[in-house]
């Protein structure tokens, strides 16, 4: 299962950051993790979903303002 988010700013995933833009989540069935993949870029990174927080419909992906912008803290 697929599904288009639009990220309204440039956000950190570890120490890698990301762009503003369409992004295309990516749900691997009977696994803990996502695939968060750039649109335009085709910039792929992996990142464990919150499965106690999980509520049936589209992912959320969960940011975190820090000193330097924003950080990409869970996915529900």
């Amino acid at each position: 299962m697929t599904e288009n988010i639009a990220v309204p700013f440039e956000f950190k995933v570890d120490k890698l950051i990301l762009p503003a833009g369409e992004y295309r989540v990516e749900h691997y069935f009977g696994h803990y993790s996502v695939a968060i993949v750039n649109v335009k870029t085709g910039r792929r990174v992996q990142f464990l979903r919150d499965n106690s927080r999980r509520q049936p419909g589209p992912a959320k992906l969960i940011f975190e303002p820090t000193g330097q912008g924003h950080k990409l803290s869970k996915v529900s």
